[in-house]
């Protein structure tokens, strides 16, 4: 019979998975924020895009966070951690973010730097299911249902929070201040 003393919360215990569900919400937010005003950005900062140029920069997008994925998994595996693997993802996620601000300074072809920064998002992004075999790591079978929950639950609001924090954006007139 469990004692209520059992079932106190304990931060030392949920540190980690919190930490895990926190890294999950910020790279979810970031795909869902940026994805939604993607095209019709490129399309007016380069006329001569094609929406056939934008679905094949998602597409290098996607496949450099699938090949990716394996990447950091193989490297987080032989490493026996994930910290450094998901540092070096952050910071090119983050390269990635700082590069596509400035593509505005481009005077021509600046789809072909939007396309490069989606790759280097989607490769960045590749380190998300690292997230997931973290928790499995950190949990106990009693607490690992719930941290699951937690980072799926901060998933869907990632999906919500996303293009709330866009909509407030699009008010504004381009190019703004």
């Amino acid at each position: 019979m469990e004692t209520t003393e059992s079932k106190k919360f304990s931060w030392a215990e949920w540190k980690r998975p919190l930490v895990a569900v926190a890294l999950t919400f910020l790279c979810s937010v970031e795909s869902s924020l940026i994805g939604m005003g993607e095209w019709p950005y490129m399309a007016t900062l380069d006329p001569e895009t094609t929406s056939s140029f934008f679905g094949s920069a998602i597409a290098v997008s996607r496949t450099g966070h699938a090949v990716f994925a394996f990447v950091f998994a193989i490297w987080a595996h032989k490493i026996s951690g994930i910290k450094i693997p998901m540092l070096a993802g952050r910071l090119i996620t983050l390269t990635s973010c700082v590069m596509y601000i400035f593509v505005e300074f481009f005077p021509v072809n600046r789809r072909w730097w939007m396309l490069f920064c989606y790759l280097l998002f989607g490769i960045g992004l590749g380190t998300h299911p690292l997230l997931r075999s973290y928790i499995a790591r950190v949990t106990t079978g009693e607490n690992r249902s719930t941290a699951y929950a937690l980072q799926n639950g901060m998933t869907v609001l990632s999906v919500v929070i996303g293009p709330v924090a866009q909509l407030s954006f699009a008010g504004l007139p381009y190019p703004g201040v």
